[in-house]
């Protein structure tokens, strides 16, 4: 889901669904507000995603209050077992939640979300590549773009965020993304917890290090199929079994 800043003084804004006015202000603020090594990493893919897919791609930079809206939607999709979607018990979409996070007010009118959560009956390795596949779908906030223009604000600032239950069954990732006046600096601009994250323009096919799926011990029993869920939408908010 998206929303687009169009022009610059007095601003037409065009949206495929605009936040709800009546959304009412919320909380924000997790445990996991900075963003890790992980996060980092998924970061530097999904710019490598932008850069490999999407015209006039510009470098995206970490913004503290987006990073904290992600993560607090991340923690909500983990808490409702991944059902996807934009919005919250509180009314609130992604918009309504990077202003209640400290995001500029007029800046967060031109925005995306994109979602990926996943529930299933067993653990789950869903790592950093595998998130930035699960959350390119079309129509996702993470694909978002514009043209290139000086009155027309680039899509510059962005926040990422997973989060995991504690069997790990249900995996939830978030990237909020914003447009933002080219000569300024995110709000917030923030790095996170590891140390400095470094998001690494490229042109090449990101290659991921694989991992390993841990090893079961085989049982009498056959082991039921996962029943598995995301968020996949392509245009509208919905859900889709897997």
């Amino acid at each position: 889901m998206l929303l687009l800043i169009l022009g610059a003084a007095g601003l037409a804004v065009a949206s495929l669904r605009q936040f709800d006015a009546r959304a009412a202000s919320g909380p924000c603020g997790t445990s996991h507000d900075a963003m890790d090594a992980e996060e980092g990493q998924f970061l530097s893919l999904l710019q490598q995603w932008r850069d490999q897919n999407l015209p006039n791609s510009s470098l995206l930079q970490p913004s503290g209050p987006l990073n904290a809206a992600a993560a607090w939607f991340a923690e909500y999709q983990v808490s409702k077992g991944g059902g996807g979607g934009h919005y919250d018990n509180y009314g609130r979409n992604w918009a309504q939640r990077a202003i209640d996070c400290g995001y500029h007010s007029f800046y967060a009118n031109g925005s995306g979300e994109g979602v990926y959560a996943v529930g299933s009956s067993r653990p789950l390795d869903i790592g950093p590549a595998a998130a930035v596949a699960g959350i390119t779908y079309p129509g996702s906030g993470a694909t978002m773009k514009v043209e290139v223009s000086g009155a027309i604000p680039p899509v510059k600032c962005v926040g990422v965020a997973v989060k995991r239950n504690e069997t790990g069954t249900v995996v939830a990732w978030v990237a909020v993304l914003a447009q933002y006046p080219s000569s300024q600096d995110c709000p917030a601009a923030s790095t996170g917890g590891g140390g400095t994250v470094t998001v690494t323009p490229g042109t090449t096919t990101p290659s991921p290090t694989a991992t390993g799926t841990p090893t079961q011990t085989p049982s009498p029993t056959p082991s039921p199929t996962p029943i598995t869920y995301h968020a996949f939408a392509p245009l509208v908010s919905a859900d889709e079994p897997r």
